[in-house]
């Protein structure tokens, strides 16, 4: 395209904009597709077996009443590290598509309060309202931001926002569970 392109000087002359053109390195005439992505470890899968393994884990706390501790902490923190990047490249990329990301809502650096602040109980309440804040957002993500703003997310970001939705209920409910046994010890 530019090989032919000419630029007139002053005088009339036609000056070529290219000299010469080189192949740097010759490809394909069909391109360079690479194969597909294994199913067994497309992001799909393995946010499909997050969300497995999360329903378990609902099922042995509701149970146990005891959170499984290292499994939040796992969850909130790889959110929680996405929202560091997700913050960087918001407010420090120049990239256009970057900024209007609304995934942001819920993944963002706070997600590290819920992952270490269950160690704590002095903050039970503050990670109540976490919890409570991270189930609305993602909810209000889903129902109303994407169809709204026509922001097209990848499949695999629904099982995933389950996970954590479904990980912030497991907390609200052994809460609850722990409150209504303090208050049956008070009673009796």
């Amino acid at each position: 395209m530019m090989a032919k392109s000419t630029i007139t000087d002053s005088i009339g002359n036609k000056i070529p904009v290219v000299r010469a053109t080189r192949v740097l390195l010759p490809g394909r005439p069909e391109g360079c597709r690479k194969p597909d992505t294994p199913w067994l470890i497309s992001p799909m899968a393995v946010f499909l077996l997050a969300l497995v393994i999360a329903v378990f884990f609902f099922r042995r706390d509701k149970r146990r009443r005891r959170p499984t501790r290292w499994f939040d902490v796992l969850i909130f923190s790889s959110f929680g590290i996405a929202g560091l990047l997700l913050s960087f490249l918001i407010f420090f990329s120049a990239h256009e598509a970057v900024s209007p990301n609304w995934l942001y809502v819920t993944v963002n650096p706070l997600c590290f309060l819920g992952a270490f602040s269950i160690f704590n109980r002095r903050v039970g309440k503050a990670v109540l309202c976490y919890h409570w804040l991270n189930i609305c957002s993602i909810l209000v993500l889903i129902a109303i931001l994407l169809p709204v703003t026509g922001q097209v997310v990848n499949g695999a970001m629904y099982p995933i926002l389950a996970v954590a939705a479904l990980r912030s209920a497991t907390n609200i409910y052994i809460h609850r569970c722990e409150k209504k046994a303090t208050v049956k010890k008070v009673r009796a």
